[in-house]
């Protein structure tokens, strides 16, 4: 890839240490409001930080987008059938967002930008290959409309990896922002619309992201 040789051979040596630095102060914003307490094993991005001088970027809390109206337990029997046409689906998603997340974690602690830059692009691959089965329709209904939000979120974490790789290419305070803010938006509405559905379902263990689980 051209842009993967540019930063092999052109990155000045500061930037190298900067950018993890920069990308320690993004991750470490939407840690707190993953919402999982899972105990499970991993590789959390806030874990053994470098010591940078790096200038403070601040960082934008996000909220998620509020899901119109609760699902109504008359709609068990239709978010049962979601899951069970689309768990698997979902899981992938989380997978291939997990795996950014690692090699994000990975370069915290390296200057090395060219893994992360190609684990961004496979992932980002896997799930642009994969969005055409959250194509709806989808009634309008509350149950309707969250597994849209479903589908909406799952789109806007592939807006965010395209991000990361416009940032890891050119970093800078702006580029980082972008990311950052598309990523903790697209992580949180996730959340919450899986959340929703997994609950009308009255099934356990829904499929969320989280940056510390």
């Amino acid at each position: 890839m051209q842009a993967i040789s540019r930063i092999d051979r052109g990155w000045p040596r500061r930037a190298r240490f900067v950018v993890p630095a920069l990308l320690a102060i993004a991750l470490l914003g939407v840690a707190a409001g993953c919402g999982s307490k899972s105990k499970s094993p991993s590789t959390p991005a806030s874990t053994a930080l470098p010591t940078s001088t790096a200038a403070t970027t601040t960082v934008a809390k996000v909220k998620a987008a509020p899901i119109p109206t609760k699902i109504p337990a008359s709609a068990a029997p239709q978010a049962k059938a979601y899951i069970a046409a689309h768990s698997a689906d979902l899981k992938r998603v989380v997978s291939y967002e997990s795996a950014v997340q690692t090699a994000t974690a990975e370069v915290i602690n390296s200057p090395l930008m060219t893994p992360l830059q190609n684990s961004t692009q496979t992932e980002y691959n896997k799930l642009h290959a994969l969005l055409p089965k959250f194509r709806g329709p989808y009634k309008q209904d509350a149950l309707g409309v969250t597994e849209q939000e479903v589908a909406t979120q799952a789109t806007a974490l592939g807006t965010s990896m395209k991000s990361l790789l416009e940032y890891v290419t050119y970093p800078t305070p702006e580029t980082l922002t972008e990311y950052t803010n598309l990523y903790q938006k697209a992580i949180l509405s996730w959340n919450k619309a899986v959340k929703a559905i997994w609950a009308a379902a009255n099934t356990p263990k829904p499929p969320i992201i989280c940056t510390t689980c």
